[in-house]
């Protein structure tokens, strides 16, 4: 399964509300996430980080055959 993890996220980014913020959503909106995030949403925060010139803060997501 590819994708990336929600915890890896949110550390990388020091914190839930940090990961809140940058995509422009609720704390529990974030919490409400699976653990592995899907394509749409890791799209997403990719998107914002982008547009926020914060790329370079989001780890790549794992691959596991």
């Amino acid at each position: 399964m590819s994708g990336m993890d929600k915890q890896t996220l949110i550390n990388a980014m020091g914190g839930v509300m940090n990961v809140a913020k940058l995509v422009g959503i609720s704390n529990k909106a974030v919490y409400q996430w699976p653990d592995i995030l899907p394509p749409r949403i890791y799209d997403r925060v990719i998107g914002a980080a982008w547009r926020q010139n914060r790329i370079d803060e989001i780890p790549l997501p794992t691959h596991n055959p």
